[in-house]
């Protein structure tokens, strides 16, 4: 990205009064280096960066909006009603005609995913020392204050101002979903890993019905139904008798009846799917997270996939480690 920033720079206004390349960017709303430069970002691992990028793309749909607010008095005193009508369905629909609010918001989600990921794993104290070393070294490197200039290039303080990643996420889904990217099974998804973390089990059964309803035979469905239920039985939290009620008759539906251990559901597919690497992966990652004792089984079960799908292995890898 520092590459395509620094030919992009040579059509924007040079001199010491010239405000930053990303800042210009992001008041011109370039929503196409924003989100390449963002993803490019996220895929090095460099949250702040990324989410910098993808959380500006999300603020200039609001501006959009906003800027239409000193057009109201002036169309139903000029205009007809028709052009009103119009000026309304145009704001409500606006971040589901343009497909950059739908791209920004489903990268800046799975980014949020990957920084929650990232804290709750434990640090050493190398990787500690590294983390305040960089962070210091950024402080200093930044851009002296001036006035309606962004400072926080990098997303410093951004990264410091999201303390609960999933929190963010669920803010972001809440206007995802009134979008058309509903239709989206990628949408779903995330919305139940996002859910499911925060404990939220009504509203990730309600995404997982949604994947099932779009995807019936997809191996997610064994996936999330797996972890959905497995977090239901982990969790110590005490629930309303109706809410267990619903819980109870959809992991019936889910699972089966007949069935008391989640370990039982997953291992018919290790024979009946043996030839598909998406459904071994999905079976092996179900199958270690309700009993860790059979990670070298899993391991192998991966590997005695065909040769003609390992190819396809890398896909997977990510969700399994």
């Amino acid at each position: 990205p520092e590459t395509a920033r620094e030919d992009l720079a040579l059509f924007l206004k040079e001199g010491p009064d010239a405000p930053p390349v990303q800042s210009k960017f992001s008041e011109m709303q370039c929503m196409t280096f924003e989100y390449e430069a963002g993803m490019c970002f996220a895929r090095r691992g460099e949250h702040g960066k990324a989410l910098k990028r993808l959380f500006s793309m999300d603020k200039h749909f609001d501006e959009m909006v906003e800027d239409q607010f000193d057009f109201h008095y002036f169309n139903f005193r000029k205009a007809t009603l028709q052009a009103y009508v119009s000026l309304h369905k145009f704001e409500e629909n606006i971040r589901s005609v343009n497909r950059f609010y739908s791209m920004a918001a489903i990268a800046a989600i799975r980014t949020l995913l990957d920084l929650d990921t990232d804290r709750k794993k434990p640090k050493t104290p190398e990787e500690i020392a590294a983390a305040k070393t960089s962070k210091k070294k950024k402080e200093e490197e930044a851009h002296p204050s001036k006035k309606n200039v962004d400072t926080d290039l990098d997303g410093v303080k951004l990264l410091e101002e999201i303390t609960d990643p999933m929190k963010e996420a669920s803010r972001l889904l809440k206007t995802l979903l009134k979008t058309k990217a509903t239709s989206r099974l990628d949408v779903h998804v995330l919305a139940f890993q996002v859910y499911l973390r925060r404990s939220k089990f009504l509203l990730a059964l309600r995404e997982l019905k949604k994947i099932a309803s779009i995807a019936p035979n997809s191996p997610e469905v064994l996936q999330f139904s797996v972890a959905l239920f497995h977090a239901i039985s982990c969790s110590q939290t005490p629930r309303a008798a109706e809410i267990d009620q619903v819980l109870t008759a959809e992991r019936n539906a889910f699972i089966g009846k007949d069935i008391t251990q989640l370990s039982a559901f997953v291992e018919p597919i290790f024979a009946s799917k043996k030839d598909s690497v998406s459904w071994i992966t999905a079976a092996a990652v179900s199958l270690y997270l309700v009993s860790p004792a059979a990670k070298d089984r899993c391991i192998q079960s991966l590997l005695a996939v065909p040769a003609a799908q390992k190819p396809c292995f890398d896909e997977y890898r990510a969700s399994f480690e």
